[in-house]
């Protein structure tokens, strides 16, 4: 049962990288 505990760990961390790649993203250099 370890690859299901992997799967949702690595879910989860690729979901909060992302969120904090489109944070600074967005900090740093504006849309419009």
């Amino acid at each position: 049962r370890r690859a299901g505990w992997q799967a949702v760990t690595r879910l989860r961390a690729i979901s909060v990288a992302d969120a904090v790649t489109t944070a600074q993203i967005r900090a740093g250099r504006p849309h419009r």
